[in-house]
């Protein structure tokens, strides 16, 4: 669905969505320290191959993992199984969006499943309270 608005400057596009999420393991905090993943990783929606050290063609190396400001929150997102696949930072950035939205905010660590065209990219999103102590 479409809708223009006023001297047609505004459109919607509204499309489903279904997203694999499963939540898992409670965490200490309820608190959307997450988000802040949300906020500043990539989403462009230009498709990019996604595997496993060393593959060719492979633009996204796997596992990669984001962090929130003061590390309390890591996503790593990582291959399943079999070869490397297509996707792009704004489909991960859908399913982070949603493992945030029905996991994380409710205090526990999630995960996103069968991303990608070969459905074998996960994303794991975890809290880890200990976690924001500075590395050098």
């Amino acid at each position: 669905m479409k809708i223009a608005g006023h001297h047609g400057r505004l459109s919607l596009v509204m499309t489903s969505f279904q997203p694999q999420v499963r939540c898992t393991h409670p965490t200490s905090s309820a608190a959307n320290d997450c988000y802040g993943i949300l906020a500043t990783m990539p989403t462009s929606k230009d498709l990019q191959a996604w595997g496993k050290r060393g593959t060719r063609y492979v633009v996204n190396e796997l596992p990669y993992h984001l962090f929130n400001y003061d590390r309390t929150c890591t996503a790593t997102i990582r291959q399943n199984r079999g070869p490397s696949s297509i996707t792009s930072w704004y489909r991960i950035w859908e399913d982070l969006v949603a493992v945030e939205g029905m996991c994380s905010r409710h205090g526990l660590d999630g995960q996103a499943f069968a991303l990608g065209l070969g459905r074998n990219i996960v994303v794991d999103m975890k809290r880890d309270v200990d976690a924001g102590i500075a590395i050098s």
